[in-house]
């Protein structure tokens, strides 16, 4: 018995896991607010090409369209459909940029020249990456109340702090994975209210993981792993009923999803048009992709490390030590199962319950990482990003794990400061690593110590000097990725637009016609090609280098324009019309497009 007045073991317990939990909460916010949010923040890596230009964002198409399209679409289509990520740039711009009244009726904000305001987006990543820590905790402590499962603060910590977590939260266009890990979050939340002895416990987890898989899904496509783990936290809390009936909701919405995405993109399935691995065997592919993720791990395990230790990984597909690190990272996960095989064992109580479920959850991440090991070939080796999902489902994994190694240590106080000192690593950490996005030069100037022989690296350098009005160093990056690789089309597609910029016709044409030879499926070059065709008043020859760059990037309304005027001008009226109103049907916000209709109109 309490005595009068007194506070119940179960409910102090209880307080003290809401108070810990806003504590970490506040702890991120303070962390990756200002981190995230530099005081003059800019574009890192394509947020640029995710926003500007895109009509579903800007808002000139209608917020459906984002459910009709490649999230890519305006650019060059790559495979993904993420239409909840697109509303919410979408979002981000409409309050970012100056009220539709003050446009004088004409285009968005970043038409007229004005750039988006970086912060609102970045403000929202923030608030995503918070309300995932939120949701995932509130389901922690509920399974602590209702199902003797500990708290795995370490796992939660982890997941709010770790530097890693930058290239989800500081990066704009990383939001796709919040999105995900949001309907992540509602739904393990939302599970644990399920109970046994409701009237339907199967219908209940069938709506609820519906819903939950249906938002992580039209986030990002790694949503497809919450349909197993969903259903087995269901049966957890339901019994058998309410894991079925997830399990049949979470195939319901994937199902949905497959069936939106054959409409939208003319396939049910994920792919990569541009996979660097493609062309290998399976059974070549896959150590590389293993092998990836063995940089992945140590990028977990080594959260003091430079920043960043390496976010794209070109260069394991020519590696020799593939095979060797795929065999380190599955003795790995071989000696965590057996560690927390043997402690499930051995424990009894809530120790064992917790083992029990550090056992499950490290199956979960293994699910997670099943999809990003090249069973199909993914347009990327690892990103840092790719950690967020297996920090998530991986909470109760890393804190029975901290739990065995620590076991040595024999004061519980011991035990709990070091878990501490080791966010509290992480937290010192993050701001690092959340510079690197402060806008596209520091991103790449990141890469460059470790990737200085890397032609991507400085083309992209180079687009980050131009777009900072530094045409010298802009030029110079250019050429030096030229000299890396003769046969890269980007970096000479670029010379030439700088060429074009100066009025250096002959020079911009002979630097277009070679990144056309070196990559005749450059959209961008053909389009820039056209281009300089035009003021060369080749209209015929400038027609066919825009046709074939609307062949190759269908959804890009400048280049349906560009044809269009070239049709114009080389006397076919009827051709140009339908360029320009594919061009309008594409973005009706398009003004130019537009006023060539109106030439049309005036030349007849």
């Amino acid at each position: 018995m309490t005595s009068e007045g007194s506070t119940p073991p179960a409910q102090g317990a209880l307080r003290r896991s809401w108070l810990g939990l806003a504590c970490l909460l506040l702890v991120t916010l303070v962390i990756w607010g200002p981190a995230s949010i530099p005081e003059a923040p800019g574009p890192s890596f394509d947020d640029r090409e995710a926003v500007i230009g895109n009509p579903v964002v800007e808002g000139s198409l209608p917020a459906v369209a984002a459910f009709e399209r490649d999230y890519w679409h305006h650019l060059e289509d790559a495979g993904h459909f993420r239409p909840l990520a697109s509303l919410l740039l979408r979002w981000d711009q409409s309050r970012s940029g100056p009220p539709a009244g003050e446009r004088s009726g004409a285009a968005p904000a970043s038409r007229s020249g004005a750039e988006p305001d970086w912060g609102a987006f970045r403000e929202t990543n923030v608030v995503l990456h918070a309300l995932v820590i939120l949701l995932l905790g509130a389901a922690l402590i509920r399974l602590d109340r209702a199902h003797g499962l500990p708290i795995p603060w370490i796992g939660l910590g982890l997941l709010a702090l770790h530097p890693a977590c930058a290239d989800v939260v500081a990066w704009v266009s990383g939001r796709t994975s919040l999105v995900s890990a949001l309907g992540a979050g509602l739904g393990l939340l939302g599970a644990t209210f399920l109970a046994r002895t409701s009237r339907a416990p199967g219908l209940g987890g069938a709506v609820l993981a519906f819903t939950a898989c249906s938002v992580a899904l039209l986030g990002k496509e790694d949503g497809v792993v919450l349909v197993p783990v969903l259903a087995l936290v269901a049966a957890r809390c339901a019994g058998g009923r309410g894991g079925l009936g997830a399990l049949a909701g979470g195939l319901i919405a994937l199902a949905a999803v497959a069936a939106l995405r054959q409409q939208a993109l003319g396939s049910p399935l994920p792919s990569s048009p541009s996979a660097p691995l493609a062309s290998l065997p399976l059974l070549e592919r896959v150590p590389i992709g293993l092998a990836a993720w063995w940089r992945g791990l140590m990028e977990f395990l080594t959260p003091w490390a430079a920043w960043p230790p390496s976010a794209h990984l070109a260069d394991l597909e020519l590696s020799p030590g593939a095979g060797p690190r795929a065999l380190a990272l599955i003795a790995v996960f071989l000696v965590a199962f057996m560690a927390l095989a043997r402690q499930t064992v051995r424990q009894t109580g809530r120790q064992r319950a917790r083992a029990a479920a550090g056992l499950a959850s490290l199956g979960a991440v293994l699910i997670a990482i099943a999809p990003l090991v090249q069973l199909v070939p993914a347009g990327e080796l690892f990103a840092p990003r790719f950690l967020y999902q297996p920090l998530l489902l991986g909470c109760y994994g890393v804190a029975a794990l901290a739990d065995t190694a620590l076991a040595p240590l024999r004061s519980r106080r011991l035990r709990i400061a070091v878990q501490v000192g080791i966010l509290a690593v992480c937290a010192a950490a993050a701001p690092r690593a959340a510079a690197t996005y402060e806008g596209r030069a520091s991103f790449w100037s990141a890469h460059l110590p470790d990737h200085s022989e890397d032609p991507r690296v400085w083309n992209d350098l180079g687009n980050a000097a131009r777009e900072a009005g530094e045409l010298a160093e802009a030029r110079a990056a250019f050429e030096r990725a030229v000299q890396l690789d003769p046969d890269y089309s980007r970096p000479r597609t670029n010379l030439g637009t700088l060429a074009l910029a100066e009025g250096d016709l002959l020079e911009a044409e002979l630097q277009l016609r070679a990144a056309v030879a070196a990559g005749p499926r450059n959209p961008v070059a053909r389009a820039n090609l056209g281009n300089v065709l035009l003021r060369a008043e080749a209209f015929e020859e400038a027609a066919e280098e825009y046709r074939r760059a609307t062949a190759l990037a269908p959804g890009r309304a400048a280049y349906h324009r560009g044809l269009g005027r070239a049709l114009r001008l080389a006397g076919d009226a009827v051709a140009a019309r339908a360029a320009l109103q594919q061009a309008l049907a594409l973005d009706p916000g398009d003004e130019r497009a537009r006023a060539e209709l109106g030439r049309l109109g005036t030349e007849r």
